[in-house]
């Protein structure tokens, strides 16, 4: 190992497994092939490889295949806030690292800590994480409980994450708890997900499954993956499924279903993210507020949401972003009525109702009403002869009946 190369085993034709005392370094660029067979274990007592390199060299590259690894441990001080005890498989601690058809099982790194992460994998730097068609099962990390990572490029393909658990408390700041299956902390760097299963992952804080923190909407791609039976704590977790801040985010074909959560069941989105949803599936997934997707920031509470809070619709151009561009309306009405879905289904109770809204308790007429800047007030059908199939559907015929009642007496 100390010479770098092409590392394979000569153990015969029955599976083996090579259990380490002591982590083993790696310095020089460096190839392990299992062949399929090989298990290299930490014994439940040791970190099994250590990449030694510094945060801004991207060598030597470390590349695994065919391999097995299972009983990594490494562990610190409660509630710690450094980082070297993360990655009880592999500290990726400079450098890269490629994982190829490999298999992480079982392996624990420090389980309380603000930043501290990567039960099987930890990696820190501007070097470049590859993970391909491996599956990470039953990894445990105060942060990411397969994969922790902080400031570099990830691309994971074709890969299972399942069961893994992000065990700290209270977040960041806190002492974690943030990426059942994977957390991802930098700037300036992207991460992009493709044909990816992630299972049964748990978190104590933040993202059953996933969570990424970024800085300058770097770039998360996720294609054709799924997240399915994820969770958080029910009493204050975000996001079942995938938290992420501050992101570009562009997904496609992508199925969200039975996550839970307290805030977002199935996606967290926040603090200025901006997400393109393209061909994707969210459902079936529970929280208490927001069960497929929580919009953070502007999210107002408001008992009389059906929801129990509000999020503004962001205006651009100076119109509303689902304005229909074809023509007049809502592109979301128009997009139901073409398709022959009910739209009460898809669109806010309050933008059906509008011009009528309602407000502590009593319907009447929106501002935009009140106050004349409304494009389409003038002779015609009053606010209330135009929203009373509305309110019908929502309050029921008992408060139209006395409402027409009214109209008759006062004209």
């Amino acid at each position: 190992m100390a010479a770098g190369g092409v590392v394979t085993f000569d153990c015969g034709s029955a599976p083996a497994t090579i259990t380490v005392t002591s982590e083993v370094p790696v310095s020089k660029d460096t190839t392990i092939d299992g062949g399929g067979l090989v298990t290299l274990s930490g014994g439940k007592s040791s970190r099994i490889l250590h990449i030694k390199s510094a945060w801004n060299v991207s060598t030597p590259l470390l590349t695994v295949q065919n391999l097995t690894f299972a009983d990594g441990y490494t562990t610190d001080v409660a509630n710690t806030t450094s980082t070297t005890k993360g990655g009880a498989a592999i500290f990726e601690d400079g450098g890269s690292l490629t994982v190829i058809d490999c298999t992480f099982t079982n392996n624990q790194c420090a389980t309380s800590g603000q930043d501290v992460s990567g039960g099987a994998i930890n990696g820190q730097g501007v070097g470049t994480l590859i993970v391909e068609g491996s599956t990470f099962n039953g990894n445990v990390g105060s942060n990411g409980g397969a994969i922790g990572t902080q400031d570099e490029n990830v691309t994971v393909v074709n890969s299972k994450f399942v069961g893994n658990k992000a065990t700290g408390t209270g977040g960041n700041p806190g002492n974690g708890g943030d990426g059942g299956a994977m957390s991802y902390d930098g700037a300036m760097v992207s991460w992009t997900m493709c044909g990816d299963t992630f299972s049964n992952n748990s978190a104590n804080a933040s993202g059953g499954a996933i969570f990424r923190v970024a800085y300058n909407d770097e770039a998360v791609n996720i294609d054709r993956c799924t997240f399915d039976g994820n969770s958080v704590d029910p009493s204050t977790g975000n996001a079942g499924g995938l938290y992420l801040e501050y992101a570009t985010i562009t997904m496609t074909g992508t199925t969200i279903s039975h996550n839970s959560a307290h805030f977002g069941g199935g996606i967290w989105i926040g603090h200025d993210a901006v997400a393109k949803i393209t061909n994707d599936t969210i459902a079936d997934n529970t929280a208490t507020m927001g069960g497929g997707v929580w919009f953070a920031g502007g999210v107002t509470l408001d008992p009389e949401f059906p929801g129990g809070a509000h999020l503004r619709t962001s205006v651009r151009g100076g119109t509303c972003i689902f304005r229909n561009p074809a023509g007049r309306g809502c592109a979301i009405h128009a997009y139901c009525l073409t398709h022959k879905l009910d739209y009460h289904h898809f669109k806010p109770m309050v933008s059906v109702l509008f011009p009528v809204t309602f407000e502590q308790g009593v319907l009447t007429a929106s501002g935009e009403a009140a106050d004349g800047s409304l494009i389409c007030t003038g002779q015609g059908p009053s606010l209330y002869d135009g929203a009373r199939n509305e309110i019908a559907y929502y309050f029921g015929s008992g408060l139209v009946t006395e409402l027409d009642g009214l109209k008759a007496r006062h004209g």
